[in-house]
């Protein structure tokens, strides 16, 4: 596809993606971002990475530290309280490691950058080693007669996250590490099994296992065809795994590859162009590939903030408009009152200027009162969006100078031009009109 007519790839690099959970921290819903934390790995080796950060505290990742670091967003890192030099324990379906923060880098969601080999050897994405629910194999249990002969089953195994998609008859997912076997349901009417029931499971290799039935299954209709027979099986992938003898040590393996353009800010209608092209010479070498448009990805993000400033945008200039027009109203009644007052300050010669001037400076002195009202409210109107919003540790609560200075400036010209108004119909009064409406 890279040609030197086409040159559109700068690097091609292994990566990692992968959504993964701490020990000790149930992160809540944000804003904006997509569910969960998502861990990227990436090489960290590299002269062109994947990823470019904005580290605030620590260091970047290296081939040094990379087999035990990671390195977390500024609102991961403030919401479970860690710093640099401080151990997170990281856990995937069926597996678990302790790693150190070497570095914090700044971005407004929960999620984690590390090298994507040491991503790939924790969740088990090794050449030669079986991967999570892609893993497949067929077992005989004793005294069975099914469908398959010789009392084979089909067994897939699967990882914790596929435990949410099951609908249970009876009984509960496999616990990782303890024996344990789902069933479907139509395997348990088969053989009259039900949950607690031992079976004896023995693999093409040769070995042999009871294993306790823990769950009972129905798989839904959008997975049920002809492919998958109605009597099958399930364990989680270690211990299947351990069960035929297979090694669960090996080469990391990428999960697939960043690819960076040589493209100087390209937008995402340039990058879904590409990938169109290069999704179609791979097909036509019979190789089905999958995107992520990872400028489509900030774009998404940054819509969400766009969304929010341009409601909260919206509800000031709402409440901007409806203090205007109060303040309009005050004042033009405040003229139709006090046209005695005018009249005398006609009387002892008065212009027009002076007695429009009076009242400009009457709701002027309103608006600056309104300011002063307002910069404690406004500190607190943030503070409580910060919190609601749970950006209050990525976006530390300040209330610049610079902020109370612009919200003067467009308190004077709002209250200028709401005063404007009453002030001109105040200087235009006469003696002669003040007498007749006397």
């Amino acid at each position: 596809f890279q040609t030197e007519e086409n040159n559109i790839f700068d690097a091609i690099e292994p990566g990692f993606q992968l959504q993964v959970e701490f020990e000790g921290y149930d992160p809540e819903p944000t804003a904006g971002g997509p569910p969960g934390i998502f861990a990227y790995g990436y090489d960290v080796n590299s002269e062109t990475p994947a990823f470019n950060f904005t580290i605030t505290e620590g260091e970047t990742l290296t081939g040094e530290n990379g087999d035990s670091g990671i390195i977390l967003s500024t609102l991961l890192s403030a919401n479970m309280d860690k710093a640099v030099g401080d151990t997170v324990v990281l856990r995937v379906p069926g597996n678990t490691q302790e790693l150190q923060v070497v570095g914090i880098a700044e971005f407004p969601l929960d999620q984690v950058w590390m090298d994507w080999r040491t991503l790939a050897q924790i969740s088990g994405y090794l050449v030669g080693a079986p991967r999570p629910n892609e893993y497949f194999t067929t077992v005989s249990v004793e005294g069975y007669d099914g469908t398959m002969p010789q009392g084979q089953v089909g067994v897939v195994g699967f990882d914790e996250m596929v435990g949410d998609f099951l609908t249970f008859d009876e009984g509960e997912f496999v616990t990782p590490g303890e024996p344990g076997l789902i069933i479907s349901a139509g395997m348990a009417e088969t053989g009259g099994y039900g949950v607690g029931d031992t079976l004896t499971v023995t693999t093409e290799s040769g070995n042999t296992a009871e294993v306790p039935v823990v769950g009972i299954v129905t798989l839904p209709p959008m997975l049920q065809n002809d492919q998958i027979p109605p009597d099958f099986a399930g364990m989680f992938w270690q211990d299947l795994a351990t069960l035929e003898g297979l090694s669960l040590t090996g080469k990391p393996q990428p999960q697939g590859y960043f690819i960076t353009t040589t493209l100087p800010d390209p937008t995402e209608e340039e990058l879904d162009e590409i990938i169109d092209q290069v999704d179609e010479v791979m097909l036509d070498n019979g190789i089905p590939v999958g995107f992520l448009n990872f400028k489509e990805l900030v774009n998404q993000i940054s819509e969400i903030f766009t969304t929010i400033q341009v409601i909260l945008s919206a509800v000031a200039l709402l409440i901007a408009l409806v203090g205007a027009l109060g303040l309009l109203t005050t004042l033009s009644m405040s003229v139709f009152e006090r046209q005695k007052e005018i009249g005398v300050m006609r009387s002892i010669g008065a212009g027009s200027s002076t007695v429009a001037l009076q009242f400009l400076t009457e709701g002027l002195v309103v608006g600056v009162i309104s300011w002063l009202v307002g910069l404690p409210l406004a500190a607190l109107v943030e503070l409580l969006l910060l919190n609601v919003t749970g950006f209050n540790e990525t976006f530390p609560f300040t209330f610049p100078l610079s902020a109370a200075v612009i919200g003067l400036v467009g308190m004077l010209v709002i209250t200028t031009i709401a005063s404007l108004w009453p002030s001109i119909a105040a200087s235009r009064k006469t003696v002669s009109d003040i007498l007749r409406y006397q």
